[in-house]
């Protein structure tokens, strides 16, 4: 798939992460969302956040990445388990996961005619949501607010190998 091809990919897929992203968020953390902004996802600024990586293989390869500061995610923590986390620790890492992988699957059961299978999520281990992604990947960036917090959710289909090395790379 060419650049092109896969740009067109990521376009067509962009509308099930928005449902799913926002399906998420009222149903699980019973919170409202306003998508803020859409772009290409450019080179990003080494920051204190936490990011978890899904991938998504089939038909089409990619990955989700969602991107939150530490005091969103903590929001989503108490919000989740009713316990206000102090630090980046494991129940914050399984509870961002877990969102990862619920706003993958919905995003999968939207694309069926992609007959994708979702990878497990990853927490990264970066601060830069572009390392996320293979280098030539075009990545869209989807820039929310809610009343938890801001947050990004960046997601690029490609190729095989962008789903398997963005988590490998990241990781």
């Amino acid at each position: 798939m060419n650049n092109g091809q896969a740009a067109q990919r990521t376009t067509e897929i962009l509308n099930p992460v928005i449902q799913a992203t926002r399906e998420t968020f009222e149903l699980m953390l019973n919170c409202a969302i306003e998508k803020v902004g859409v772009s290409l996802l450019e080179a990003t600024d080494e920051q204190d956040d936490i990011l978890a990586t899904i991938a998504l293989t089939g038909e089409t390869n990619g990955s989700i990445c969602l991107q939150f500061p530490r005091q969103t995610a903590f929001g989503v923590v108490e919000r989740l388990v009713q316990i206000e986390p102090e630090e980046v620790d494991e129940l914050v890492c399984d509870c961002i996961g877990e969102l990862a992988n619920v706003i993958g699957g919905g995003t999968k059961s939207k694309l069926q005619q992609f007959a994708l299978t979702l990878g497990l999520p990853q927490i990264v281990r970066t601060h830069s949501l572009r390392k996320c992604f293979a280098h030539e990947a075009q990545p869209l960036c989807l820039s929310y607010n809610s009343g938890l917090g801001p947050f990004h959710i960046a997601f690029a289909f490609d190729s095989e190998v962008e789903a398997n090395s963005a988590v490998s790379r990241a990781v």
